[in-house]
């Protein structure tokens, strides 16, 4: 003989509902999976634009770096003064303090390219074809003249060490003094894939005036 339930309508209903607390639990941990890894592609995503623009704007600092190079190699003796209108590529020290386009330039996380020079797309084209690489801006730099790293009669004391010192550029025992170094300050900025992200770099480099 068999025992049918008192209440066989309840007991199919608390089944159905049972299952469909476990669908939605199953559901919830679904979308959060989702949701995670939806944030962690995005982080991946960022710091691959970030790392993007670095490499920009380092390219730019080298590109700085190599115009000056290629002026002071074949200089013979004559140094590169920077003027108000970078008239050479370079600005002079007071200039870019006065020059409001230069103060929008180097403000960190700011896309400026008012009076900067543009990393030929010659050379790199940085926004070309190649979608899975390419910057959406050229990367752009600027440079200061900062002036002699020892000016002449001012005392020993200076980055580069003691006047006389042995073994370094600059010293008496090897270049006569440092009175033929100039300083230079290069800013360079690059932006990532999308134009949101901004990178800003410096470096210092000094160039050889002597003969």
């Amino acid at each position: 003989m068999s025992v049918q339930p008192m209440y066989p309508g309840r007991s199919q209903g608390f089944v159905l509902v049972t299952a469909l607390i476990f669908l939605a639990l199953i559901l919830l941990l679904g979308l959060a999976a989702s949701r995670g890894s939806q944030m962690l592609n995005a982080v991946a995503a960022n710091e691959r634009a970030a790392s993007m623009a670095e490499s920009g704007a380092n390219a730019a600092l080298r590109r700085a770096e190599k115009r000056l190079f290629d002026f002071y190699k074949v200089a013979n003796g004559r140094a590169l003064v920077g003027d108000t209108t970078a008239s050479l590529g370079v600005y002079s020290a007071e200039a870019a303090a006065a020059n409001p386009s230069f103060a929008a330039f180097i403000t960190p996380q700011r896309w400026s390219v008012t009076g900067a020079t543009k990393v030929p797309g010659s050379e790199v084209d940085f926004t070309g074809a190649d979608a899975t690489a390419r910057l959406a801006q050229q990367p752009v730099y600027m440079i200061e003249d900062l002036g002699p790293a020892r000016p002449s009669g001012a005392g020993s004391a200076r980055e580069s060490g003691a006047t006389g010192g042995a073994n370094y550029f600059g010293s008496s025992g090897m270049s006569g003094g440092n009175a033929t170094l100039r300083v230079y300050r290069i800013t360079a900025k690059s932006t990532g894939p999308n134009g949101q992200l901004v990178k800003t770099l410096q470096s210092v480099y000094a160039g050889h005036a002597g003969s």
